[in-house]
């Protein structure tokens, strides 16, 4: 594991074995959850524990739907603004994606210690100018790939972070 900064901010950068182990893993559990009409609506790295076995646990229900499964949609905003889908930072309706998007932005920020979409350097993350900057890029920016991630890497967040939830 690396430590990174960015942004002020001490990241952990994990390798990219390390990393497939995990989202393979998380992937497990968010297929589980929506087999089970459990819509996370709060997925990130910091909800996801490491047991003492050395596998992944997701954490943290507070914002979870149940009973949603693929045909339902809601429109409430929540979640943490860096890791929102686009359809949830356009208040539109959306369903289970929004679990598929933020497994995107977990398996980017492992590789990377970033996320791909971030508050800029000193700005106050509390400031609705900042939120909104945030918003825009998260619906308009394209994804910014470190030359040593691999292309296989590079294809799987790719098809993660599709900007239109039909696809």
């Amino acid at each position: 594991m690396e430590v990174t900064s960015r942004n002020n901010c001490m990241r952990y950068k994990s390798s990219e074995k390390r990393t497939k182990r995990y989202a393979a893993e998380i992937t497990l559990d968010v297929q589980f959850l929506h087999q089970h009409g459990i819509s996370h609506r709060d997925m990130k790295l910091e909800n996801v524990l490491v047991g003492s076995d050395g596998h992944s646990k997701i954490a943290d229900f507070g914002l979870c739907k149940l009973g949603r499964f693929c045909h339902c949609k809601v429109r409430t905003q929540w979640g943490t603004p860096f890791c929102m889908a686009p359809e949830i930072v356009k208040n539109k309706r959306y369903g289970q994606g929004i679990d598929w998007w933020a497994v995107g932005i977990m398996i980017f920020e492992m590789l990377t210690g970033y996320p791909p979409f971030d508050y800029d350097k000193g700005e106050d993350t509390d400031d609705d100018s900042a939120q909104d900057k945030l918003a825009q890029k998260i619906l308009n920016d394209n994804d910014d790939f470190p030359e040593d991630m691999s292309l296989a890497a590079i294809s799987i967040v790719v098809k993660l972070l599709m900007k239109n939830p039909a696809q």
